[in-house]
């Protein structure tokens, strides 16, 4: 089915047409088996899976916008992920958080707050990490751990919004623990390709690599911080 006509079907079922949407979610189910798949750990977790990104499949199409441009399919994966992410946390296990970091980043807050009044001004990276004897990094990845996420995140992952701040806190700080544990390189790799979205051609000029060094590194990187960031069955 093509994007025009999914976006037809998409359009009707706003308007109320039940039967156009229920044709385009018997179309996408697939996709969202598939993504079930992948996500469950065990297979008999696969139907609850399959329910939970149906559900995000219906959210998508509730809330889609042709005129911002986006494929219905890149919007809906969003929306299937993100409920599947949720089911995962509210019933499986707990994110694998250290309560050294979750420590950690008290501390820092205080820190910060002490800094700041004795030097009436907001303290430098390197200032706390001076404070508190830790290097530069881990305090910008702690740091950056806390910020409040983005209008593009709350846009594309709006499907998290019943989970509470201690859960987004949670999963932010299982992701910077994760990045800490990468080599220097591949912390330095990940920012420039996700944060600062360069290329993969750019982030090899950046740092002297070939694309294809980069790729390989890329991969490996991302494949530690995924199973970082998968719960333990």
């Amino acid at each position: 089915m093509s994007e025009e006509q999914l976006r037809e079907l998409l359009q009707r079922f706003q308007d109320g047409e039940e039967e156009a949407g229920e044709t385009l979610f018997l179309h996408l189910q697939p996709l969202v088996s598939a993504y079930a798949r992948r996500m469950a750990l065990r297979d008999e977790e696969r139907d609850d899976y399959f329910q939970a990104g149906m559900i995000g499949l219906l959210k998508a199409a509730q809330r889609f916008n042709p005129a911002r441009g986006v494929k219905f399919i890149t919007f809906a994966l969003s929306w299937i992920e993100g409920e599947m992410r949720l089911y995962r946390r509210r019933n499986i296990t707990a994110l694998k958080v250290s309560r050294s970091l979750l420590e950690r980043s008290i501390e820092l807050a205080s820190c910060r707050e002490q800094l700041t009044q004795i030097l009436q001004r907001e303290p430098t990276v390197g200032e706390i990490a001076r404070a508190l004897g830790i290097a530069s990094e881990e305090v910008a990845l702690i740091m950056e751990s806390s910020l409040p996420i983005s209008s593009f995140d709350e846009e594309i992952f709006s499907s998290l919004e019943e989970s509470s701040e201690e859960e987004e806190l949670l999963e932010r700080l299982a992701l910077y623990e994760g990045m800490i544990r990468l080599t220097p390189l591949e912390r330095q790799l990940i920012a420039l390709r996700f944060f600062n979205e360069l290329t993969q051609a750019e982030v090899a000029g950046r740092l002297s690599l070939s694309q294809r060094q980069v790729s390989r590194l890329e991969k490996r990187a991302l494949r530690q911080l995924r199973s970082y960031m998968q719960p333990e069955s």
